[in-house]
């Protein structure tokens, strides 16, 4: 198991209504399990994206 990135965080930033919350909730907790690390995630306006 990485403990490398034990204690770190990992910031992810995603557009708002690009990522359900279960979802987050699972890759938070897939990617936390395999490297003891972080993740948090935070919702972007990003207005006239396309």
């Amino acid at each position: 198991m990485a403990d490398g990135y034990k204690g770190q965080t990992l910031t992810v930033w995603v557009m708002d209504g690009s990522s359900p919350d279960q979802g987050q909730q699972d890759m938070a907790a897939a990617f936390e399990k395999k490297t003891q690390a972080k993740v948090t995630f935070e919702v972007q306006q990003w207005n006239g994206i396309q």
